[in-house]
């Protein structure tokens, strides 16, 4: 059953308590990565995105967070399944899975840096712990590894400093980090934050490029629609740390079903378009004070009482379409 399942989440929770209060920052997420595939996580900031793969990688403990309930599965192969939220950030095993079977490009490559020393010595480190090679060796994976990157120069760059990098640079140079052992699934989350359109497109097709190279599975994080349609398999779009709308790529954007995934569909800047861009009214509630039902209700031009009241149920439209919306309730029954 599970041969080409690679990921799967089922009903995670993470919460973090606050000075202010328990917020609940993943609600309820579930979703399956097929291996090879690529799997868009598309919402406002503030949806639970982020928090979502850091749970995944159980580095929200680092952070003040923890998991609740639910199960994160991992099989390295066909008949090996790991339970990733059942083990210890700290543990041995997550350490060797962090980053060498499961790896992460982050939203801001300079805080991934230590300042103090070259860019090439921190990555060569993490070649040496996880794959048990000399110095030299490890050295010359890692300027093979920027080369092709398309770091120019890269024998020298090897001893330059985080801040000698532009931002495309360390970009490249953090893809460099999260490729380097080969992983299994890679996580790119927001890779593009702050870098012009050029450097944008140039970093998406590397991901991609590579993603086909090494067979990897691949989750892409980002609150661009227009990345998420060219660069994914499957669609999980998610507001204030729910999922409203899960399908493959080509069927959401044909007809995509909940009113917040419409809304994101239709602020796409297009050419020929004319007249201002379109926004969604509202901003995404505050984790601490969450609306009754539906919460995407207070900023939807379809909600009705009942949505304001009580939470949407899960339904499935053509047996694989999932969307969680009140106005689909009379087609499930």
């Amino acid at each position: 059953m599970h041969n080409d399942v690679i990921l799967e989440v089922n009903e995670l929770k993470t919460i973090f308590q606050t000075h202010s209060g328990r917020i609940a920052a993943v609600d309820n997420v579930s979703f399956k990565l097929q291996r090879n595939e690529t799997l868009g996580i598309v919402g406002e900031s503030g949806c639970g995105k982020s928090v979502t793969a850091r749970s995944i990688l159980k580095l929200v403990e680092f952070e003040g967070g923890s998991i609740e309930s639910g199960r994160i599965d991992y099989w390295p192969t066909a008949d090996e399944k790991i339970e990733l939220a059942l083990l210890d950030h700290r543990s041995k095993q997550m350490q060797n899975i962090r980053g060498a079977q499961i790896s992460m490009i982050f939203q801001e490559p300079m805080a991934s840096f230590n300042p103090v020393y070259s860019i090439g010595k921190q990555l060569a480190e993490i070649v040496i712990r996880h794959k048990r090679v000399s110095k030299r060796e490890a050295r010359d994976q890692v300027i093979e590894l920027l080369s092709k990157v398309k770091i120019p120069n890269a024998l020298h760059r090897f001893d330059d400093y985080p801040h000698e990098f532009s931002g495309g640079m360390r970009q490249r140079a953090m893809i460099v980090m999260a490729i380097l052992c080969n992983p299994r699934i890679l996580i790119a989350d927001e890779p593009t934050t702050a870098l012009d359109v050029t450097v944008e497109a140039q970093i998406l097709d590397l991901i991609h490029s590579l993603k086909v190279e090494n067979r990897m599975s691949t989750i892409i994080i980002t609150h661009d629609m227009s990345v998420v349609g060219e660069m994914t398999d499957h669609v999980m779009v998610m507001y204030a740390g729910r999922v409203v709308e899960y399908a493959d790529t080509e069927a959401l954007f044909a007809k995509p079903l909940h009113p917040y995934t419409k809304a994101l569909l239709q602020s796409i800047p297009m050419i020929g378009k004319g007249g201002e861009l379109f926004s969604i009214e509202g901003s995404v509630p505050s984790l601490l004070h969450l609306p009754s039902g539906c919460y995407f209700a207070p900023r939807c031009p379809y909600a009705s009482d009942r949505c304001k009241r009580t939470n949407p149920p899960e339904i499935l439209i053509d047996g694989k379409h999932l969307v969680h919306c009140w106005l689909y309730a009379e087609d499930r029954a």
